[in-house]
């Protein structure tokens, strides 16, 4: 079982360590330029940015991962792929530009890891799938060791503690799994069509969640994430699932980012941990399947991410 690890992340690459005359000086790496030097790659996984040509073609450091109050318009051309590749497509650019003005009407989404990359310095983040090789995989106190714990959609924890942890500080949720919401959880919204967006502004009253706990991914990462990142390996391009939009996400937010519970078992199928039963009950009833994904071309994403060192994936046990 092969398992990728990053790069040490205690290790600043703007400065080097030199000798001269018998003293250790601390001297500016010439191989960062000023831009970068000062960029918000050293805010995310900055040790990665010199390292991989591949990363830094793909960084944008100007591109907001958490969607907020007061952010400009969602451009035209990123609501053309949110409406290509969502079942609940048919909404106009006015009626997306319209919910998401009531919405932020109610809440804020501020950029809450800006403010904890001050507070600690440093983040931590683990992003736990829902697979069937967490089971076994004594995961458990590794994940809760974590700053920031972002699970998937309806995976519990309670009766898995042992392989998948007890924490969770962000739940991310779409409108029709309305009651996997645990609290304090703080809630993540892809908002990848207007019934998404809708869901953020009614979330504090169906919920009963506190509206500084709600955040919305920025639709520019979603959209980026699907033009850019993606290793579209075969087949054609779909709808990201909510791991491969989130584990964007933690790239561009975090220091550090190890990855759980992904990945296929040996019949080659993509099982979660918890039981079918369980999945059901939590899904509010009617809701429609999520549309079709290209599980392939994410899953060598994900491994051209581990292999340019990226993230750390731990595999789990493989049945």
């Amino acid at each position: 079982m092969r398992i990728y690890h990053a790069h040490d992340d205690e290790i600043n690459p703007r400065f080097v360590i030199r000798k001269r005359n018998g003293r250790r000086r601390r001297r500016h790496n010439r191989q960062i330029s000023r831009r970068q030097a000062s960029s918000r790659l050293f805010t995310a996984v900055y040790v990665i940015a010199t390292r991989s040509k591949w990363f830094c073609d793909r960084f944008d450091e100007s591109l907001k991962a958490i969607w907020s109050r007061g952010d400009p318009l969602v451009s035209k051309e990123t609501i053309d792929v949110l409406r290509a590749n969502h079942i609940d497509g048919k909404f106009s650019d006015a009626q997306f530009h319209q919910t998401s003005q009531e919405t932020f009407k109610v809440i804020s989404s501020e950029d809450i890891f800006g403010r904890w990359r001050k507070e600690k310095g440093k983040i931590s983040c683990a992003v736990v799938g829902s697979s069937d090789n967490m089971i076994g995989s004594n995961y458990g106190s590794l994940i809760d060791s974590h700053d920031v714990i972002i699970r998937m959609n309806v995976a519990p924890t309670k009766g898995y503690e042992k392989d998948v942890g007890t924490k969770t500080t962000f739940q991310s949720l779409y409108g029709s799994i309305t009651k996997a919401y645990i609290r304090p959880n703080k809630i993540l919204i892809i908002p990848t069509s207007r019934r998404e967006v809708n869901f953020a502004r009614l979330a504090q009253s169906r919920l009963s969640v506190n509206q500084s706990d709600v955040y919305l991914i920025h639709p520019d990462l979603y959209r980026q994430t699907k033009e850019k990142w993606m290793q579209w390996t075969e087949g054609k391009q779909r709808r990201l699932t909510t791991g491969m939009t989130i584990l964007s996400f933690a790239v561009h937010v975090c220091n550090k980012v190890n990855v759980f519970g992904f990945g296929q078992n040996k019949a080659g199928e993509y099982k979660h941990y918890y039981s079918v039963e369980e999945s059901r009950s939590i899904r509010k009833p009617g809701a429609k399947p999520e549309s079709a994904h290209n599980m392939k071309s994410e899953a060598d994403t994900r491994q051209k991410m581990a292999d340019e060192g990226i993230i750390t994936v731990y595999p789990g046990v493989i049945r």
